[in-house]
């Protein structure tokens, strides 16, 4: 069998809950990261998928980027379809200053 046969006899990696906002959750601490995998995977079977912007949102919270009540409001807000702004960039930004 060659290499690239190989290759397509191989198991597809199976996908994690937490594989579309890793970047988000690796600046987290490993006890607070699991604690937010978790409310994903609860969240999963009770229908919720979170957006990266409402993940940024948690993680956000967790980093003292914003606070539980910001946080709160801003879920409000998207829950009556109104625009919030994303945070992604800063919450990024944040995470990896307090890494440092």
């Amino acid at each position: 069998m060659t290499t690239s046969q190989s290759r397509t006899h191989q198991r597809p990696t199976a996908r994690r809950i937490d594989d579309r906002y890793a970047d988000l959750l690796a600046l987290l601490p490993p006890d607070r990261r699991q604690a937010i995998v978790i409310r994903l995977a609860h969240g999963y079977y009770e229908g919720w998928t979170p957006s990266r912007a409402q993940m940024a949102d948690l993680v956000g919270v967790e980093l003292g980027v914003i606070t539980v009540s910001e946080g709160i409001t801003r879920e409000r807000q998207r829950t009556r379809g109104q625009r919030v702004v994303d945070i992604t960039a800063l919450v990024l930004r944040a995470g990896h200053s307090h890494r440092m």
